[in-house]
């Protein structure tokens, strides 16, 4: 017991002190930049990372694509959903691929510069984003009903 209190009282070694915990705050006397707060322009690194991921997602969608195209899964109705997945994702890697470049090159004014092209570019965008999740959802529904009903399969999944 007496060490125990020893030990909690002991603040003099500083092992337990506040002073190791403490945060270092920027100093007053520098200036602030309000575009601090802001994300920066990406490196070069993280470019060419989100160029080569975009390619290897545009050949395996293309590959998934391809195999669900095929004679033996043409009666079946989960091959339509996952067709339509992949040129889904594919159109969302290669919005945000070009969205990244957009920024690595400052080229924003290219998009920006007519109000009509800057709205398609958002409606696209936000469209194909929020399609690729109900994509998945409308195909876990169709596979939920292929399990839990399976003689009343033909009425529901056609």
């Amino acid at each position: 017991m007496s060490n125990m209190t020893t030990m909690a009282g002991n603040d003099s070694d500083d092992n337990f002190g506040t002073s190791q915990y403490m945060p270092t705050f920027p100093s007053v006397t520098e200036p602030f930049s309000p575009s601090s707060i802001y994300v920066k322009t990406p490196d070069i690194q993280y470019w060419i990372c989100t160029v080569v991921l975009t390619a290897v997602g545009i050949v395996g969608n293309a590959m998934a694509f391809a195999l669900m195209g095929d004679v033996k899964f043409s009666s079946l109705s989960y091959p339509v959903y996952l067709r339509f997945l992949a040129v889904a994702d594919s159109t969302v890697l290669l919005s945000f691929c070009t969205y990244q470049s957009l920024r690595f090159f400052h080229s924003f004014y290219i998009i920006s510069m007519y109000v009509a092209v800057c709205r398609v570019w958002m409606f696209c965008m936000f469209t194909v984003m929020l399609l690729s999740p109900w994509l998945v959802v409308g195909l876990t529904v169709d596979r939920f009903f292929c399990v839990a009903f399976p003689l009343k399969l033909n009425r529901f999944c056609t």
